[in-house]
């Protein structure tokens, strides 16, 4: 037997062996782009994470005066976490994702190509449904990251002081403040669903816009005639089937690329503590008597030196 695609026949061993081809290559790009993400996340996050508790281990005593041990704590569990797994994983699906799209607008505009005239519409609403959806995005998770650490601070304060506080039986008031900031801390991710469901609402009424210009449109040529372009009732049955696919696509795609960007936040927070946090200067010994370096600060000594005891 033959399979005819576009417009050419292929035997039947032609055309399993090209489509054992394009398989084959799809699987190996596939695992070798897997396995190049795994050693790039890897490398970035032992840097960063080296980076950051050199820097933080030879802070002032001033930053720890200054600075809440929530935030610190927060920068190496959520910021770390949300470097190695949730950017990570949502590179990899948005390009994965990226290229079915591509692919689906692609099978649309060859079985439908009368849906290239409400194309830039539809790209226009989905931009400003995707800008508004990503800055409300955005901000949340800087309330999440904020109000979480409050949380930690009274946390930690509570695991520190745990005898203290029953000994002057102050364990109601560190319930209630506890509850009351875990509460606070809890509204940003309630309010980032509430976004979701937003965000699912307005992607299908686009995608349910784009399936009803597709039907009418395909209805109307099968009524009056394609005028060659051989759109028959099967082709129109696969655009269908294709934009509804589109639809949950773009969803999932807009989603998954706002969830990025806003978790991008947490690279700032730990290349903030990487690179800007003042340190003390190192130490250096000196032998009493030798003035060859007087401009840093040193510790004097006769001989031998300490670090050689």
């Amino acid at each position: 037997g033959k399979v005819k695609i576009f417009g050419r026949s292929y035997e039947d061993t032609e055309y399993m062996t090209y489509f054992s081809i394009c398989v084959g290559a799809g699987v190996f790009l596939n695992a070798l782009w897997q396995l190049f993400l795994a050693f790039f996340v890897l490398e970035v996050s032992k840097n960063s994470h080296h980076s950051m508790i050199s820097r933080v281990l030879r802070a002032p005593t001033s930053f720890f005066d200054t600075t809440p041990m929530g935030r610190i704590l927060n920068r190496f569990s959520k910021d770390m976490d949300n470097m190695d797994t949730t950017i990570s994983e949502s590179l990899r699906q948005i390009l994965n994702m990226a290229l079915i799209l591509i692919g689906t607008i692609a099978v649309v505009i060859y079985t439908s190509p009368f849906i290239l005239v409400v194309i830039p519409v539809l790209m226009l609403m989905l931009r400003a449904v995707y800008n508004k959806y990503v800055t409300t995005v955005r901000n949340l998770k800087q309330l999440e990251a904020t109000s979480r650490s409050p949380m930690m601070a009274v946390l930690n304060e509570t695991l520190g002081g745990l005898s203290t506080i029953r000994a002057y039986a102050m364990s109601g008031h560190f319930r209630t403040t506890h509850i009351i900031r875990a509460q606070a801390a809890a509204v940003p991710p309630y309010c980032g669903r509430c976004c979701q469901r937003w965000l699912s609402f307005h992607t299908e009424s686009i995608g349910n816009l784009a399936l009803f210009v597709v039907v009418y449109m395909g209805a109307l040529i099968i009524t009056i005639g394609d005028g060659g372009l051989g759109i028959t009732i099967p082709v129109i049955s696969l655009a269908i089937t294709y934009v509804t696919a589109t639809t949950n696509a773009i969803t999932f795609l807009t989603r998954t690329a706002a969830e990025f960007e806003a978790s991008m936040s947490s690279t700032e927070r730990v290349r903030e503590y990487s690179l800007e946090i003042p340190i003390e200067r190192d130490v250096t010994y000196r032998k009493i008597g030798d003035t060859s370096d007087t401009t840093n600060p040193c510790l004097l000594y006769t001989s031998p030196s300490p670090r050689d005891s």
